[in-house]
């Protein structure tokens, strides 16, 4: 709940800023290096730059996560093979072989 009340406060100042800047009278020109660019140009840089953060983070967020995705698939697997060897058991108990049914609690067992 107070993440959501943070995120909210945060999104509601970025909000604020943004109308402030938009009110602010006048134009911005930038000369560097022989290069003019008006305030419709950084606008629009500012843009690319604020579209070009979110994708490499949500690479980077993606990256971060792969370890975690492949342990879980792993545990997942092993007690998909668990269960299946604990089914196996139970329908060798059912045929009547007790050799498969313990081979296959051993397997169980393992996993």
């Amino acid at each position: 709940m107070i993440r959501i009340i943070l995120f909210l406060l945060l999104i509601a100042l970025a909000a604020a800023g943004a109308a402030w800047l938009a009110d602010q009278p006048g134009d911005l020109v930038l000369n560097w290096g022989g290069l003019r660019l008006t305030s419709r140009q950084p606008m629009y840089l500012l843009g690319l730059v604020i579209v070009v953060a979110m994708v490499a983070g949500m690479i980077l967020r993606g990256l971060w996560k792969i370890p975690g995705r492949i342990r879980r698939g792993q545990r997942e697997r092993r007690h998909a093979r668990g269960r299946h060897a604990i089914t196996q058991g139970l329908l060798a108990i059912g045929h009547g072989d007790s050799s498969a049914a313990r081979a296959h609690a051993e397997v169980a067992r393992r996993h």
